[in-house]
C-alpha cells in the first residue's frame, strides 16, 4: 500500500548483490501509481517551497496561508518640484523633475521629462494627475486632462474658474484607466489656462501603476 499522499515511503538501501524481490517493486509501484493518480486527479497536497513554474492554473478554490509576492508592476509617482510657468491660452504638458517611484523605469527627468514611456512595460495602466494653479483675477477656466502620443486624449478634461474664493487658484484633478498596447507610445499630462498672460502652477504630480495582467 503506498504512503503517499499521507506520508513519505521509506525505501530500504539495496546493495550490489542482493535479491530483488517482487514486493520491492511492487512497493515503487504503489508509489509512483499514487503519485500520478494524486496529481492528476487533485487529490494530492501539493506542498511547496521556493518553488518556480512556467505557468500555474487553478481550476477550483485555492486557500493561501502567508503572503502572496508577485512581479514588481511599473509604476511612477512625479512631482514638478518647483513652480511651473504655463503660457495662456494653450495646452501644454507639465515637465516632471523629481521622482518619488519610478521603478521600470518608466520616466526620465532629463529626457523628454514631460513624457512617461513604456518601452518594455505594455499593458493596462492606471493613471492620476493633479495641478494647482496661481489665482488671477479673471473669469477664465484652468484646465486639465491626459493626453497619449500629445495627439489623444485618454482621460476626460477638468475645468476650473483661476479666479476661485479665497484668492486661491483652483486644484483639479484627473483620473483614468488606458491600455498601452505600443512599446512607442508615451503619456502626458496636459494643463491649459485661458487668462490674459502666462500663469504659475504651483504644484503638479502624476501617478502611472501598470495593472497586473
Amino acid at each position: 500500500m503506498a504512503s503517499y499522499p499521507g506520508a513519505v515511503k521509506t525505501f530500504t538501501t539495496r546493495n550490489a548483490g542482493d535479491v530483488i524481490q517482487p514486493s520491492h517493486v511492487n512497493d515503487l509501484q504503489d508509489e509512483v501509481n499514487a503519485i500520478e493518480a494524486g496529481l492528476l486527479q487533485g487529490s494530492a497536497p501539493l506542498n511547496s517551497s521556493n518553488s518556480t513554474v512556467a505557468s500555474l492554473s487553478v481550476t477550483g478554490n485555492c486557500t493561501v496561508v502567508g503572503s502572496i509576492i508577485a512581479a514588481s508592476q511599473s509604476r511612477c509617482e512625479l512631482f514638478q518640484g518647483s513652480t511651473f510657468s504655463l503660457a495662456a491660452g494653450t495646452w501644454g504638458g507639465i515637465p516632471f523633475n523629481t521622482e518619488n517611484i519610478n521603478v521600470g523605469p518608466i520616466h526620465s527627468t532629463s529626457v523628454n521629462s514631460s513624457r512617461i514611456t513604456f518601452a518594455s512595460n505594455t499593458g493596462t495602466y492606471l493613471f492620476f494627475g493633479m495641478v494647482t494653479f496661481d489665482a488671477v483675477a479673471s473669469t477664465a477656466l484652468g484646465g486639465l486632462r491626459i493626453v497619449k502620443n500629445d495627439t489623444t486624449d485618454i482621460s476626460g478634461r477638468s475645468f476650473g474658474p483661476l479666479d476661485a474664493a479665497g484668492g486661491a487658484g483652483p486644484t483639479l484633478n484627473v483620473t483614468t484607466m488606458a491600455v498601452i498596447t505600443s512599446t512607442a507610445d508615451y503619456v502626458s499630462l496636459y494643463a491649459f489656462q485661458g487668462s490674459a498672460s502666462t500663469l504659475s502652477i504651483l504644484q503638479s504630480r502624476f501617478v502611472a501603476y501598470r495593472l497586473p495582467a
